[in-house]
C-alpha cells in the first residue's frame, strides 16, 4: 500500500459523504482525476448521498462549461454594439457641426421679388402687445430683477402709441394685438425675416429665378439629410420617444434587451452554483477557467448596465424563469 493510500485509508473512517464529495471535486478541478481507492471506501450508508453530489457536480459543470464561451461571445456582441453606438453618436457630432456651419456661414438666396413678398407678410402679421412689450425690454439690458418693472413700463408706451394712433393694432377682447409692420415703422427700423436654415437670405435678382429655385431645392434636400442624422439625438435630448427609424435608438434598445437576457442568465447561474457550493459547505464547484468566465462576464455586464443606465434590480429582478431552466437541466441530467 502507498504512502498516499495510507494517509487516505486514515482520513476517511470519519468523513462525512459531503466531505468524500469535496474531496472528489478538489482534486478533480487541480488535476482532473479524483484520488484513487475514494469510492471503494465510501460507507454503503453513505453512497447515495456521496454519488448524488458528485453526479450533480459534473452536470452542473459539463453545462456551464458549454455555455460559458457562448457568455463571452455574447459580451464580445455586446462591446461591438456599444462601439457602433459611439460611432453613432460621434458621426451625429460631425453632422451636427456641419449643419452650424451652413446656419452660421452660408446664406439662402431668394429672388427680390420673393423677398418682398415674405417682407410684405412679416408686416402683415398682429402681435400681442405684451409679447412685444417684452421684445423691448429686452433689448434694454436690464438686469433680471427690473425686468419686470421694465416690461410693465413697456406696455405702457405700447398702449399709449396704440391709443394716440401711432402704431396700428386692434383690441382683441381685453388684450391688444399691435400691427408688426407699424411697430417696426415706429422703431425706425427695417422688419427683418430670416430663413428657417440660415441666418440671413441673399437677395438676387428676379432673373435669377430659376437658379435660385434648384439652388434652394438641393440646400432643402441636405437639411433633410441632417434633420434626419440628427432627429435620434435631439429627441434624446428633450426626453422625446426616439421615431422608428432611428438608428441609434435601435441599436441601442438591442443593446439593452441583450444585457438584460444575458444578465438574467448569468444571475441565474450565480445563484445555482451558490446553492450547491452551500451543499458543499462553501467549496466552489467550479472549474477554475468556467469561474473567471462567469465572474468576468457578470463584471463586464454590469458596467455595461452602469454605463447605459439600466436599473440592476429592474432589469434582472425576474430570473426565476432562467435559473428554474437551468436547475432542470442539471438535473435531468443528474
Amino acid at each position: 500500500m502507498s504512502a498516499a493510500d495510507r494517509r487516505l485509508d486514515n482520513l476517511l473512517p470519519g468523513l462525512t459523504a459531503r466531505e468524500r464529495a469535496v474531496i472528489a471535486i478538489k482534486a478533480w478541478k487541480e488535476d482532473g482525476r479524483e484520488p484513487l481507492g475514494l469510492r471503494r471506501r465510501v460507507p454503503p450508508d453513505q453512497d447515495q448521498e456521496f454519488y448524488d453530489l458528485l453526479s450533480y457536480f459534473r452536470s452542473l459543470g459539463l453545462m456551464l462549461a458549454f455555455i460559458a464561451p457562448m457568455w463571452r461571445e455574447s459580451i464580445e456582441k455586446h462591446t461591438a454594439r456599444k462601439a457602433w453606438l459611439l460611432t453613432l453618436d460621434l458621426t451625429e457630432a460631425y453632422v451636427s457641426s456641419l449643419s452650424n456651419y451652413i446656419l452660421v456661414h452660408t446664406r439662402e438666396r431668394i429672388t427680390e421679388s420673393q423677398h418682398a413678398r415674405l417682407i410684405a407678410d412679416e408686416r402683415a402679421k398682429m402681435l400681442p402687445l405684451a409679447d412685444l412689450a417684452e421684445m423691448l425690454a429686452e433689448d434694454d439690458y436690464v438686469g433680471d430683477s427690473a425686468v419686470a418693472r421694465v416690461t410693465r413700463e413697456k406696455k405702457g408706451l405700447l398702449r399709449t402709441l396704440f391709443d394716440a394712433g401711432t402704431v396700428a393694432g386692434r383690441r382683441k377682447g381685453k388684450s391688444i394685438e399691435l400691427n408688426l409692420g407699424s411697430f417696426f415703422d415706429w422703431l425706425g427700423e427695417a422688419v427683418s425675416i430670416c430663413p428657417e436654415w440660415g441666418l440671413e437670405y441673399e437677395v438676387v435678382g428676379d432673373e435669377l429665378q430659376e437658379e435660385v429655385r434648384q439652388e434652394n431645392e438641393a440646400r432643402e434636400h441636405a437639411r433633410s439629410i441632417v434633420q434626419r442624422a440628427l432627429r435620434g439625438s435631439t429627441a434624446r435630448a428633450i426626453g422625446k420617444e426616439p421615431s422608428a427609424d432611428d438608428l441609434y435608438a435601435a441599436v441601442e434598445r438591442q443593446l439593452i434587451a441583450g444585457i438584460i437576457a444575458d444578465s438574467r442568465e448569468i444571475r441565474a447561474a450565480e445563484k445555482l452554483v451558490a446553492e450547491f457550493q452551500e451543499r458543499l459547505g462553501g467549496e466552489d464547484p467550479l472549474d477554475p477557467e468556467v469561474r473567471k468566465t462567469l465572474d468576468y462576464c457578470g463584471a463586464e455586464l454590469a458596467q455595461m448596465r452602469e454605463r447605459l443606465g439600466v436599473d440592476a434590480d429592474d432589469a434582472i429582478g425576474n430570473f426565476e424563469e432562467n435559473f428554474n431552466a437551468l436547475r432542470r437541466f442539471v438535473e435531468r441530467n443528474t
